[in-house]
């Protein structure tokens, strides 16, 4: 099967030459940045597992790695200019025969290239209007197209169908107040950030918002007999990618002695803290105990966190019923990939936020 170098850069074709937030297209100049800012994500990520690996005497995980490493070097040689890209992208659609397309669920909005946040100051009526405008626009563009390509062309035909059945649908889930309100009911504060996509630009108006959280502070003790001293802080809330609902990412202070003295962590993590039995004092899951204070907070996990604000990923099981810290995994999961960005997001805003009134105390 070929391999598909958009995919190994952790983007697609139509995200580098569309912006999704403005709906607008990218100038090649853009497009040369996007790709670019892609690739240094990507070996940013792989060097640091391989930092992990290395921490860990893994060679094995440390040589995929680095194999990986050089699938990404490949995959960007193919697509920094539009040059390239243009002779890689041929092929892929030279056989319209071959296409399969496959639509993901996306928010009805985007499906009309509307911002839904920007309706918020219409009427009734008049939001009632502006939708039914764009829905009659879209529709009446991509019936041309349709009518344009020629009857031989079954795919191309096909796939220009399916779009104005998806304006169709996403019309119908939208046109009334009461549609809206029906599609509405189970979603959470509208000013959540999407994280799956950090653009400057989108950062506008939107939030992370953080839940202050006041618990104790926990005593544990590590494989080394060292003091830990753990305690819940706070909760990063945002939406998740369908652009509908909420995720969230716990954050921990964590305090250990090292060389005399005391040093303070502050980390993320999708995972929750150990269960202790209050009658014996002893680990409700010995296991669980084992892999996160031992390799959840372990030292090397925290400094190889600091490249994603701190975000140390979360404890999963595999197979066998053994427990294994996620950043161990060649990739993160899509979902860990949003709480990292989320939790990126939240570091920078506070800090500019920080800037901010240093410069108005001055």
């Amino acid at each position: 099967m070929e391999i598909d170098f958009y995919k190994v850069l952790g983007t697609a074709k139509g995200a580098v030459e569309n912006d999704y937030m403005t709906y607008k297209k990218r100038s090649i100049e853009e497009e040369d940045e996007f790709i670019r800012g892609k690739y240094k994500d990507r070996l940013r990520e792989i060097e640091m597992r391989q930092e992990l690996a290395k921490e860990q005497k893994n060679q094995d995980k440390w040589e995929e790695l680095e194999r990986k490493k050089g699938k990404v070097e490949e995959a960007y040689q193919k697509l920094k200019t539009a040059k390239l890209r243009k002779e890689y992208n041929e092929p892929m659609t030279a056989n319209n025969e071959k296409i399969i397309l496959i639509y993901k669920r996306k928010s009805p909005y985007k499906v009309l290239g509307m911002d839904k946040n920007r309706l918020r100051d219409l009427t009734y009526e008049e939001i009632d209007q502006t939708l039914k405008n764009k829905r009659d626009v879209l529709i009446d563009q991509y019936s041309k197209d349709l009518a344009s390509i020629p009857v031989s062309f079954f795919s191309s035909r096909q796939k220009m169908q399916l779009k104005i059945d998806e304006v169709e649908e996403a019309y119908r889930e939208v046109a009334t107040k009461d549609k809206r309100k029906e599609l509405h009911k189970d979603e959470y504060d509208p000013h959540l950030i999407n994280s799956s996509n950090p653009d400057k630009n989108a950062l506008q108006g939107k939030i992370i918002q953080r839940e202050e959280i006041l618990s104790e502070e926990r005593l544990y003790k590590d494989e080394e007999n060292r003091l830990l001293r753990v305690k819940k802080t706070g909760k990063l809330k945002f939406q998740n990618w369908t652009g509908v609902g909420q995720l969230f990412v716990d954050e921990y202070e964590v305090k250990r002695i090292i060389n005399g003295q005391e040093k303070v962590n502050t980390i993320y993590t999708n995972s929750p803290s150990v269960s202790i039995n209050e009658k014996t004092g002893e680990p409700v899951d010995p296991d669980y105990y084992d892999c996160f204070i031992n390799k959840l907070l372990a030292e090397t996990t925290i400094g190889a966190s600091k490249s994603m604000g701190g975000f140390v990923g979360g404890i999963e099981q595999n197979q066998a019923g053994e427990y294994y810290i996620t950043l161990e995994n060649i990739e993160l999961s899509p979902m860990e990939k949003e709480q990292m960005a989320a939790v990126m997001i939240w570091k920078q805003t506070a800090k500019q936020k920080e800037k901010s009134q240093e410069r108005e105390v001055m």
